[in-house]
């Protein structure tokens, strides 16, 4: 019962000092800073939002072509989610934009997110891909 209330306190705790603050473009990691000058040069950024909790924080980065990016406190992307507009081609690793394509040639990628051993692809078709850590596709999941 002890161990119960000490793990209940223990979220509440951190949920309290969870923070979602705007921060300047600059103060992102570098390869942070690179990533969306790279893969988003036509963009402008609109927001960026460091995201702290207890043991530790990542950033959001809001466009405004419609794109979000979340990256992880090390400046690693885990998300690029696109409403109005394709994830970056050279944002996807060429083993799974080659699978995208061969599979369906007239969808496109509007989400990519990655975690530690495995891919999901959203494509403007609804269907949904996975991707194991050696970039093999494992599931299909069609909506």
């Amino acid at each position: 019962m002890k161990t119960k209330i000490l793990l209940l306190a223990l979220a509440l705790g951190s949920a309290a000092f969870a923070k979602d603050v705007p921060i300047d473009f600059k103060e992102l990691p570098q390869n942070a800073q690179n990533f969306i000058t790279q893969n988003f040069a036509d963009s402008k950024v609109i927001l960026v939002k460091k995201d702290s909790d207890f043991l530790s924080h990542d950033y959001e980065v809001v466009l405004n072509n419609g794109a979000n990016v979340e990256f992880q406190k090390n400046g690693e992307w885990n998300e690029i989610s696109c409403r109005a507009c394709k994830v970056p081609a050279a944002a996807v690793p060429s083993a799974i934009q080659s699978k995208v394509t061969e599979l369906y040639p007239d969808a496109f990628i509007i989400k990519i997110e990655k975690e530690k051993n495995r891919y999901e692809i959203n494509l403007s078709n609804h269907v949904e891909l996975k991707f194991n850590g050696e970039l093999k596709l494992i599931d299909i999941d069609v909506d």
